[in-house]
């Protein structure tokens, strides 16, 4: 890749870090509504699907997910508790 690309990218990414998402507008509309502790605990919880994703992303389980029918339906019938 050439420089060009590269600052663009620079750019963008720098952009959007300052743009809030859903989860920044989450954690701000709780702590409105609700208080302090409310946003903290929306806050945790993002960070605790966050962290879920990332640890899924990183051992590959969601490839193996998408590539598995069976293996995505038990994963699914026991989170969910349901068919």
């Amino acid at each position: 890749m050439n420089w060009d690309i590269w600052a663009l990218f620079g750019v963008t990414e720098t952009a959007l870090c300052f743009t809030p998402g859903p989860a920044v507008l989450l954690v701000f509309s709780q702590g409105i509504a609700r208080g302090t502790g409310s946003s903290i605990w929306a806050n945790l919880g993002i960070l605790a699907g966050n962290t879920m994703y990332f640890v899924l992303s990183g051992t590959s389980l969601g490839a193996v997910l998408l590539t598995s029918y069976e293996l995505f339906s038990v994963e699914r019938f026991s989170f969910m508790g349901t068919t």
